[in-house]
């Protein structure tokens, strides 16, 4: 039988990031061969995965990931049981190696089951299972995978709300000559930030439900008629349609209040840069995850 020496075993650990009992109990199996003892501990990661699978994981994180062209980008939804393992390195790691995975692939998979069998897009060495079986057996967590998905083309950026619980996802449709243009970088930035504040349902009229715009003008004119009781009908219907174009600035990204300056409409603020880099700039797509949620895409 080897030595299972104190080097050995922080040399292990150090490796793995799992308890010094794990590591030495991993060595004494495989006799001192770190290396059978590290994929000894891989493979526990793997069958404490599927023995934690059942648990609920009620928190988790959400994370995106820019490619350096800045032309692509990636964005996952990643749940677990507890908080403080939300706010673990590891996890927090775990989630932005699969969303720079997501947004490496060509296409994406139809299921999450589908994805997390996949060899990472950066390191074919290494699956996203693999992800998952070391972060579940550090951290002793179920964990799953929610949500992804990943837009591609044009000025691509994001925002994370500092406690991961919210991340945005913008594609900006510009002119390649601006699309790196400073004024360009920082509104496409903002706008993820008012995105991920407000939650607009839309960006535009055109992409409101029209069962949505249904709904909510019946309310409104059933409110209305209850206020206005006697009033002429032209005045009735003045005030409805008020009423309606205020809803629809508030739900609407480019007529909602500007977050970093409510006196200017989200609109406002695009066409002042666009004027000032001589270029049309447009929003072209969103994706706004938030832990629990099914995700918005718009």
């Amino acid at each position: 039988m080897a030595e299972i020496t104190a080097s050995l075993v922080k040399e292990l650990r150090e490796r793995t990031q799992l308890p010094m009992m794990d590591c030495k109990k991993a060595l004494t199996e495989a006799n001192g061969d770190i290396e059978k003892a590290e994929e000894a501990l891989r493979k526990s990661g793997a069958m404490a995965a599927a023995k934690k699978a059942g648990r609920e994981t009620a928190e988790g994180r959400v994370a995106s990931y820019i490619s350096e062209c800045g032309c692509c980008g990636g964005i996952v939804q990643a749940l677990c049981e507890t908080a403080p393992v939300a706010n673990n390195e590891i996890f927090i790691d775990m989630c932005k190696k699969i969303a720079q995975h997501v947004c490496g692939l060509e296409t994406l998979p139809g299921s999450a089951e589908e994805l997390i069998a996949q060899p990472l897009s950066f390191d074919s060495s290494v699956t996203v299972q693999d992800l998952f079986n070391n972060a579940i057996n550090k951290l002793r967590e179920n964990m799953q995978l929610r949500q992804f998905d990943k837009l591609c083309g044009g000025l691509i950026a994001s925002y994370e709300h500092h406690n991961g619980q919210v991340a945005v996802l913008i594609q900006m449709d510009v002119d390649d000559s601006v699309r790196n243009d400073p004024q360009v970088v920082q509104l496409a930035k903002d706008l993820c930030m008012h995105i991920t504040a407000v939650n607009p349902t839309a960006i535009d009229r055109s992409q409101v439900p029209p069962e949505l715009v249904l709904q909510e003008t019946e309310v409104i004119k059933a409110q209305v008629a209850q206020q206005s009781a006697g009033k002429p009908e032209n005045i009735i219907e003045k005030m409805t349609q008020g009423k309606i174009n205020k809803w629809f600035n508030e739900i609407v990204l480019l007529e909602q209040p500007f977050v970093k300056d409510d006196k200017k409409t989200v609109k406002q603020v695009i066409d002042e840069v666009a004027k000032a880099v001589g270029k049309p700039i447009g929003v072209k797509k969103f994706l706004r995850y938030e832990v629990g949620g099914t995700g918005k895409t718009c």
